[in-house]
């Protein structure tokens, strides 16, 4: 390797690095930040490659004062990225769900409440992932849903309304007026899904509540952390 390129190939490193992050959480700033990384990568060794090289008494020519700016860019990139979380992130994808965890909890924001259960294992199909941080006003969210069998359905739906403040038949809950976020399409019309608040302040422009909607005959959950 020749020396003189060696930051090209620690951005080819970096690059590589990053796309693999995206692949397993799906989050789109370590993909911008992969492009970045490895375009970054491309223009050093490039110009590093064709650019004359200067003596001790001239001065560095302009392409390589330019490629000197590289890391600083690429730095100030990745700090803007990283340093609030995912503004959005949607997925079906089950095998992902452990690495978008553990990017999201690093965050001082919304993340997975501890009530949350180890689901995984109890999923059979139509799972869905979607959060969304709290910015300033805006209020976020953390929310699973998927279909299992019904008697999984049926355990936990005795597990949450022991735990539960209050319950109710969904299709007697106004999820804005208990400040909740329920998928009602996931559910359908005459759902027969229970409701189980496990908390909530009902307030309508600063919401916070947790609940869990289940169906046994149909094994449909959703688990919902909102605000």
């Amino acid at each position: 390797m020749n020396h003189k390129n060696v930051s090209a190939y620690v951005f080819f490193g970096l690059s590589a690095l990053l796309a693999a992050a995206f692949v397993l959480t799906g989050i789109w700033a370590f993909g911008i930040l992969a492009a970045l990384a490895l375009g970054f990568g491309l223009f050093r060794h490039l110009s590093r490659k064709n650019a004359p090289q200067p003596d001790d008494a001239q001065p560095v020519p302009l392409t390589r004062r330019k490629v000197g700016c590289a890391a600083p860019a690429f730095l100030a990139a990745a700090l803007f990225l990283l340093c609030t979380p995912p503004m959005v992130l949607e997925s079906g994808a089950l095998w992902r769900y452990p690495f978008q965890r553990a990017v999201i909890g690093m965050y001082r924001n919304i993340k997975e409440p501890e009530w949350f259960p180890d689901f995984r294992k109890d999923v059979e199909r139509d799972y869905h992932f979607r959060y969304l941080p709290g910015i300033m006003q805006g209020t976020g969210y953390y929310d699973v849903h998927f279909v299992t069998s019904p008697e999984r359905a049926a355990a936990y739906l005795e597990q949450f309304t022991a735990d539960a403040a209050e319950t109710m038949p969904l299709a007697e809950c106004s999820p804005d007026a208990n400040s909740l976020r329920i998928d009602t399409a996931f559910f359908g019309e005459n759902s027969s899904a229970t409701v189980c608040i496990l908390d909530t302040n009902r307030n309508e422009n600063h919401p916070h509540s947790s609940a869990v909607i289940v169906d046994p005959d149909t094994g449909k959950i959703e688990f919902s952390k909102y605000g």
